[in-house]
């Protein structure tokens, strides 16, 4: 439909939108795979009508699905998605900069030197500003933290796992008053999935090629619950 019938992007796009601010993690994640998918199928398009509009929204889920849209965008193969995320991490607009430093924290262990190239360009755009980001700051903290705790491993055999947290960081200012930019929560739900690396990202692979799947769990789309076992590495976020 995204490449067969461009007519239809407009609906289809509004319809990820909603979906990616839904109040349901499952829901969310999904919408992120989805897009992820349209990245590969045509990136260029999927940047500009649905993944940067998301990542330079306001609202912290849009955000996050925008994360997990790259991540997994990452796993299928997109080369360019590394590029994209390396020059967010400097950008001049913090949503973009945020959304960047977050993917880098789970997609660095399989490229760790150029993770770190990254993360510090984005630490020392933050240490010449006069009032840095304290909310990007706490993000930067928390990819490296990551990086350093991640297992060994091997380009040519990254891993994953999910992950995830309760809140989202509060900002605060040095002289101890809110500064957190205008839209942006104090305390959010980060209930969402966080890709880290203890598995294989191969079947991520194999199910967007695979019809009648669903690339966030796994799962048949018919309604035949998952195996537990499954379940576990791909739904520990809540889904």
């Amino acid at each position: 439909m995204w490449t067969g019938h461009p007519s239809a992007r407009p609906a289809l796009v509004d319809w990820l939108r909603r979906l990616a601010g839904d109040g349901r993690p499952l829901v969310r994640t999904r919408a992120a795979a989805t897009a992820a998918v349209l990245a590969r199928a045509d990136l260029p398009s999927a940047m500009a009508l649905v993944i940067e509009p998301w990542a330079t929204s306001s609202g912290f889920r849009h955000r996050q699905v925008t994360v997990n849209a790259l991540v997994l965008a990452h796993l299928l193969g997109l080369a360019n998605v590394s590029r994209i995320i390396d020059s967010w991490c400097v950008s001049d607009d913090w949503k973009l900069s945020w959304v960047a430093i977050r993917a880098h924290g789970l997609i660095g262990p399989e490229r760790p030197l150029e993770t770190l190239v990254a993360l510090r360009g984005a630490a020392r755009r933050q240490q010449d500003q006069d009032e840095p980001q304290e909310l990007l700051l706490a993000e930067l903290a928390e990819s490296v933290e990551l990086l350093i705790l991640s297992p060994p491993t091997t380009r040519s055999s990254p891993t994953w796992s999910a992950r995830s947290t309760t809140t989202a960081p509060s900002s605060t200012s040095r002289s101890g008053a809110s500064s957190a930019p205008a839209g942006e929560p104090g305390r959010a739900s980060r209930t969402d999935l966080h890709w880290s690396w203890t598995g294989t990202h191969e079947r991520f692979k194999s199910e967007a090629r695979r019809p009648g799947t669903s690339p966030s769990c796994g799962g048949p789309r018919s309604g035949t619950p998952t195996t537990p076992s499954r379940r576990s590495k791909c739904c520990a976020a809540g889904c």
